[in-house]
């Protein structure tokens, strides 16, 4: 079986599975929810009269509640999603049958990180591409504006920096959840483990990020270079964890009795 024929196999499989399909319509609804009473209470205050103050005052901690869990509840999926995923073949016994049937480990690997990324990305652009919509749709001005005044004093090439970088923290992420998994042979341990790492990368990441910037900005505090400085250090932080992560996994797997 080749790479395009597993990565197929795998994103297939992924989309097949009920209970995290019916996870992923009740997170959809949540956040739908959840911005339609956000759009209830901007409404409400925008009306200068008592009833619809005080209805907006009940709006508001309806609205802060559902946030708050909404926002713990995707938190929670994105990390439990990939686990489940990337462990399934461990936890139904597939993986061993798959090698002995000739698939080879290498493109196994590297296409379930890639299928494991795409999955979770299109279930949370499901759960949230509705709310967003809405929210453009009843408050397109003031959501733009907001955001125009926000970002104003981001420019282009930091904006870039910043996205690059959320890219491969998530790509790391996902690697070392794979190591985890691997380590763990598909156990829920795993999940421990990958937080413990990802704390202390944090840490460390946070220590290097902000002594730089101390450097720097001791050394001339009028220029850009301790925002631009920290940016590239947390991609090449990243591009490190990701590479490190990814061979390890790697050759942990290939090694492994399955």
């Amino acid at each position: 079986m080749n790479a395009s024929n597993i990565f197929k196999m795998e994103f297939y499989k992924n989309f097949r599975d009920r209970v995290w399909i019916i996870i992923t319509g009740i997170l959809t609804v949540a956040s739908l929810l959840t911005t339609i009473l956000g759009i209830m209470t901007a409404t409400a205050f925008s009306n200068n009269n008592q009833a619809e103050f005080t209805l907006s005052t009940v709006l508001v901690m309806l609205f802060g509640t559902f946030v708050f869990f909404t926002i713990v509840a995707l938190y929670a999926f994105s990390v439990a999603y990939p686990y489940h995923l990337l462990s399934q073949d461990y936890s139904n016994r597939a993986l061993g049958l798959m090698i002995a049937s000739g698939v080879n480990r290498s493109s196994y690997y590297f296409m379930k990180v890639l299928a494991t990324i795409l999955s979770t990305l299109l279930a949370l652009a499901i759960i949230l591409i509705i709310p967003l919509i809405l929210v453009l749709g009843f408050y397109f001005q003031p959501v733009t504006t907001a955001l125009s005044q926000f970002f104003s004093g981001i420019t282009l090439p930091l904006a870039l920096f910043y996205l690059v970088s959320y890219i491969i923290g998530q790509l790391a992420a996902v690697a070392l959840m794979f190591w985890c998994v691997i380590m763990a042979r598909g156990k829920f341990w795993a999940i421990f483990v990958f937080f413990g790492i990802s704390m202390g990368a944090g840490v460390i990441t946070s220590i290097i990020t902000t002594t730089f910037i101390g450097i720097t900005t001791t050394a001339n505090s009028a220029s850009d270079i301790p925002t631009y400085g920290s940016a590239v250090i947390n991609i090449l932080i990243g591009l490190v964890e990701l590479v490190l992560y990814a061979l390890i996994g790697f050759f942990q797997i290939r090694r492994q009795d399955l």
